[in-house]
């Protein structure tokens, strides 16, 4: 005769466990509420069967009986974190962020170490704008919840949008201890480096994270962006030649090398790098305006006249079509043209640096000194901390012979930027 055995009541309260998490899977409320009530009444001193038949409850949009559930496990069960959890995510699932708020705060009271309810508790504090109080649970979580990843991102976040760059660059290297294939800790904590001036330290890590994580652009692109700091101006077309090889779609790749190669002086590969852009990204205003610099950068005027006109016919609301335009044409000697291309910019654009800039400077190269001393003054109204403003202001003063204006616009300068 074949030896039985009866499940242990271990076993048998388990396997009642799993038949409700079934029906809760499939998400099947009535089922699942029919089964965990089986389970609550079998096994009425183990919170599962209370927080499982509450769920349930509210999924079927039955929440005072769910509340009744639940609260009568928080009085049964007062040492178990499950109830307080469960009552908390009631009020979070129907979207009660006050009381939710409210909740999570309680079961960080009583039970620091469960991380769902500072996760939880800052997205219903955010969901209430309550912004000012989500640093202090995020800074309670560093201390109680170190290994949660989702925490220690924040936390590092936090200093990230301080700006405490030494604090962020310590965070994110906890960040980068906690969860290793992250790749979140590698690029936060290299802009935190890089921000801090720390280099060396960063292109470290960013070489090891382009090693670790192969697939992703943002890293690849962060490391060639700290190239450019290199003193070899080849490294920086090198590094970005590898993002434009390993991810082809991605702008950045083509724009940083074509900018890397006209940085050392490469014009013939920089031409054949953006040619190659625009063929794949035709409708990428980015790659017009570098491809008009190009040519400016190699006082192909002719060429750049033609590409900023091109800039402008397709990107109107650009003022770099404008102004740069301005400057083509003025290099080529027709100072009407330029006049009236930057007039056009400034009335367009009244607020762009670059347009009320090169309006004075225009002015400044026709040797029309009213007009440069009054373009330079309407700078000055508009950007107050641009040098340039004081500096043409008073060249032009001084070729008028207004010597005395000329030493008071400079020394207000002085005193306004003393640091320049």
């Amino acid at each position: 005769m074949a030896e039985t055995f009866s499940p242990t009541p271990a076993e048998l309260a388990a396997r009642t466990f799993a038949f409700a998490r079934e029906a809760e899977a499939q998400k099947d409320w009535p089922q699942a509420l029919s089964r965990w009530t089986l389970a609550r009444r079998s096994f009425p001193d183990q919170p599962a069967g209370h927080i499982g038949a509450a769920v349930a409850l509210r999924e079927l949009g039955r929440h005072d009986e769910a509340e009744a559930v639940i609260g009568e496990a928080l009085e049964r069960f007062p040492n178990d974190p499950g109830p307080r959890v469960g009552w908390a995510a009631l009020a979070h699932g129907r979207r009660d962020w006050a009381a939710a708020a409210q909740r999570w705060e309680s079961v960080r009271a009583i039970f620091p170490a469960e991380a769902v309810a500072y996760v939880l508790g800052i997205a219903a504090l955010r969901a209430l704008g309550r912004e000012g109080e989500v640093q202090a649970v995020i800074e309670a979580a560093a201390a109680h919840c170190p290994k949660d990843p989702g925490l220690a991102i924040e936390h590092a976040r936090l200093a990230h949008s301080a700006a405490d760059w030494p604090e962020a660059a310590q965070r994110w290297e906890r960040v980068r201890a906690c969860v290793p294939n992250e790749p979140t800790g590698y690029a936060g904590g290299a802009q935190a480096l890089r921000q801090d001036s720390r280099f060396g330290e960063a292109d470290a890590l960013l070489r090891e994270a382009t090693e670790r994580f192969p697939d992703q652009p943002g890293l690849a692109i962060e490391w060639a962006r700290l190239g450019e700091h290199h003193s070899n101006l080849g490294e920086a077309v090198q590094r970005w030649e590898m993002v434009r090889q390993r991810f082809p779609d991605q702008l950045a790749g083509h724009v940083g090398v074509t900018q890397a190669l006209r940085e050392a002086g490469r014009f013939d590969e920089a031409e054949a790098a953006i040619a190659t852009a625009l063929d794949r990204f035709p409708d990428q205003a980015v790659l017009r305006f570098e491809h008009a610099v190009l040519a400016a950068a190699g006082a192909d005027w002719p060429a750049a006249e033609t590409r900023w006109a091109l800039l402008r016919e397709r990107f109107p609301e650009q003022p770099a079509g404008f102004v740069g335009g301005a400057v083509a044409v003025r290099e080529q000697g027709r100072h009407d043209e330029a006049e009236a291309l930057i007039g056009d910019a400034v009335a367009r654009f009244p607020n762009d640096l670059a347009a009320r800039m090169e309006h004075a400077r225009t002015a400044q190269f026709a040797a029309d000194w009213p007009a440069a001393i009054e373009r330079w003054a309407a700078l000055r109204e508009s950007h107050p901390d641009q040098l340039a403003a004081y500096t043409g202001g008073a060249a032009a003063l001084h070729a008028l012979g207004r010597l005395g204006e000329a030493d008071a616009l400079l020394a207000e300068a002085a005193a306004r930027l003393p640091d320049d």
